[in-house]
């Protein structure tokens, strides 16, 4: 349990956790950083009329396996929603600035979005975790989030 204090008032104060790694390459330095999005309000398009939202990230690495998900906050309708869309299949990566982008229509749900980033250094393995052992101590990941987002 995670527990913060605002050193004024000694109030406890919520904590937000947006990104956490394990492994030589994740650990000791930021792996996914400056993680932006524009615009972070969206207006729901109507009609045929789409808004392009874009996401841009830095891989501080390459990674044999990457994947972009949007995750919807179902949290105010009492049920967690891990619901993602759209759900980009996994794909490698170099190190360096990312783009990703979502073509908003006028089927997208209202609420609360956020970009999760999950990258995997696989030493060729799939994704299975029987045969990440063959990376003996170099297997490592990293995750990170950004958001809000809102479609009003």
């Amino acid at each position: 349990m995670i527990t913060a204090y605002d050193p004024a008032s000694n109030a406890s104060v919520p904590v937000t956790i947006l990104g956490f790694g394990a492994g030589p390459r994740a650990v000791g330095s930021i792996a996914i950083d400056q993680i932006t999005t524009d615009p972070a309000i969206v207006k729901r398009p109507t009609g045929k009329d789409v808004t392009l939202l874009t996401f841009t990230y830095l891989l501080e690495n390459d990674w044999d396996l990457v994947s972009e998900d949007l995750w919807r906050d179902c949290t105010h309708i009492g049920i967690f929603c891990n619901w993602s869309h759209p759900r980009n299949p996994y794909h490698p990566s170099g190190a360096g600035r990312q783009t990703w982008e979502w073509q908003v229509k006028k089927n997208a749900k209202l609420g609360q979005y956020q970009l999760v980033i999950r990258a995997w250094h696989s030493c060729g393995a799939q994704v299975d975790p029987n045969a990440y052992h063959q990376c003996g101590k170099q297997l490592d990941w990293v995750i990170g989030s950004a958001g809000p987002v809102f479609i009003q």
